[in-house]
């Protein structure tokens, strides 16, 4: 009975491990179907989402990897198109992005150093300061990143002469810190009265006049003469744009200028210029490439321009030359070389050939001299012919503004814009005119040789019904 229970108990045994294996062996035909090995995929096509091998969490990247990856995919030249856009937008708000990083700054920073401007004599003694530091201790490699200044340089009028000595050692620091730096634009603004003009300012260019293309001098203080100016034109061969404003300017320092250097844009504003200095000036090299000439408060008189240029043909006899024996004369065309030699066939050109703007202002009256009428303004006019627009800023009292002469500048220049503004008329005048020596028949029949003209006097308008 024993041996009995005992084989039955051995039986349910060996049946229960039969079951177990069973289980097992379908467990193991379960799991080889459901994992399935994906057939090899070409490195030219990605894999599909579908067919991918899943990706342990290990070897997912990690979200700053990404980020560094894409940062670092974007190139300087990218980034600096993205700056340049949102400064146009944004202005100095995008001043936080130089905080970012390293590349940020490369690229963003060139646009707050493109144009400095210092008004205060504090803001150039820092600006000089840190330039002249060694660049081995400079937090900030600045001076790599200017590439064009506009520098104002201003202090209270006062008879100390501290500040004009001291501001004059600071400009030559400043031309003496890096010969290599592209300075494209130097506007300087002085007014002390009482000051002395030291040596250093007849090289004052020397150093920084390489790559200058606009040079601004105007104030009064006496360290703005024609020692500076003809400092300008022997060391500034790119100058392009020149503005010279101060009463200690007398020409000769202008003349050089405009001999030495192909000007496009003159301003002078110089009560001891003369007509002289101006007939000078159209002698020179500039005159070849000026396309914008101002001429502001100068002591210009009709006798020196009526007998030095000679008339155009064509012009009327009203303003033609007083007879007397000038060997300086300025024909209004001029021979080119290679046709010295053949008479028969003469290339003609003008003075001015390519100016196209030209003002005239005269704020206040002259009270020695100053004899500047309609006929010395036509033929000074005359050396211009491609003239498009023409400024005249007069008073009324001025015996350049008439019926005649606006009809003379209309028919004989090819303007798309002429105006005439009283210097003392803030304010739109009551006078339609503006109390000129013109009236209404005058201007219109200036306008019906040229119904595309903008004819502005005083109030009149041409193109205000």
């Amino acid at each position: 009975m024993t041996s009995h229970s005992a084989q039955k108990q051995l039986d349910r045994e060996e049946q229960q491990v039969d079951q177990e294996r069973s289980t097992e062996q379908k467990q193991e035909k379960v799991d080889q179907k459901l994992t399935i090995v994906p057939p090899p995929v070409s490195t030219s096509v990605p894999p599909s989402p579908s067919t991918s091998p899943p990706i342990s969490p290990s070897q997912q990247p990690q979200q700053p990897q990404i980020q560094n990856r894409f940062s670092g995919y974007l190139t300087d030249n990218v980034w600096y198109e993205v700056f340049r856009q949102l400064y146009y937008d944004l202005g100095e708000h995008l001043h936080s992005c130089l905080l970012v990083n390293t590349q940020f700054f490369r690229n963003a920073v060139p646009f707050f150093w493109r144009d400095v401007k210092i008004i205060y004599f504090s803001q150039l003694y820092s600006f000089v300061r840190i330039l002249s530091t060694d660049p081995k201790d400079q937090t900030l490699p600045y001076a790599r990143y200017i590439r064009t200044m506009y520098i104002t340089a201003k202090t209270p009028r006062t008879p100390n002469k501290t500040h004009s000595a001291e501001l004059a050692s600071l400009l030559y620091q400043l031309a003496s810190i890096d010969v290599n730096w592209r300075l494209l634009s130097f506007i300087l603004e002085l007014d002390w009265k009482d000051c002395e003009e030291p040596t250093m300012w007849t090289n004052f260019f020397a150093k920084i006049g390489k790559h200058l293309e606009h040079v601004a001098l105007h104030g009064s203080s006496p360290f703005l003469r024609d020692t500076l100016s003809f400092s300008a034109g022997e060391f500034c061969p790119n100058l392009k744009v020149l503005t010279l404003e101060s009463r200690y300017f007398n020409g000769y320092g202008i003349v050089n200028v405009a001999e030495k250097c192909s000007l496009t844009e003159l301003s002078i504003w110089c009560r001891q210029v003369t007509s002289s200095v101006v007939l000078s000036i159209l002698k020179g090299r500039s005159a070849q490439t000026l396309q914008k000439l101002t001429i502001k408060n100068c002591d210009l008189d009709d006798k020196p321009l009526l007998n030095s240029i000679t008339t155009p043909e064509g012009y009327d006899n009203d303003d033609m030359p007083s007879t007397s024996n000038n060997e300086n004369i300025i024909q209004f065309s001029y021979f080119s070389s290679s046709s010295k030699d053949n008479s028969s066939n003469i290339s003609i050109l003008p003075i001015l050939p390519k100016l196209k703007s030209f003002s005239y202002i005269q704020s206040y009256p002259f009270k020695t001299g100053n004899k500047f009428t309609s006929s010395g303004l036509l033929r000074l006019l005359s050396t211009c012919p491609n003239l498009t627009e023409l400024t005249l800023v007069v008073s009324n009292s001025s015996k350049i503004v008439n019926d005649t002469s606006i009809e003379k500048i209309v028919r004989r220049f090819p303007l798309d814009s002429f105006e005439i503004v009283n210097p003392h008329s803030n304010q739109l005048p009551f006078h339609p005119l503006d109390n000129y020596d013109v009236t209404i028949e005058g201007l219109k029949r200036a306008i019906e040789r040229k119904p595309d003209l903008r004819l502005r006097v005083g109030a009149f308008d041409s193109m205000v019904s």
